[in-house]
């Protein structure tokens, strides 16, 4: 059997086999919010104003990287500081 490293070209070192399904988990989980949510906006937003569903769907958003952020947090992938250097990282 061969290898990650000699089928696809790379490998994966034991930190990231590590975080890969605790962010696989909080993928999920936001994704299970973002479900629940789109089941429930049709009723909140039936009539509304273009401004207002425009407005839900932000929350929405915002809710979605919140709770991404949040268990991301909780299952110890990553902190709030490391998430800022790296995005300031990659602008550079």
């Amino acid at each position: 059997i061969r290898s990650g490293a000699e089928t696809f070209g790379f490998s994966m070192d034991a930190e990231a086999k590590w975080r890969l399904p605790r962010i696989t988990l909080a993928a999920l989980a936001m994704g299970a919010l973002l479900w629940l949510a789109t089941m429930s906006l049709p009723a909140l937003s039936s009539g509304a104003h273009s401004l207002v569903q425009a407005v839900l769907m932000l929350a929405v958003i915002a809710s979605g990287i919140a709770v991404y952020a949040l268990f991301l947090r909780l299952f110890g992938v990553t902190g709030w500081r490391e998430a800022v250097n790296a995005i300031r990282q990659t602008k550079g």
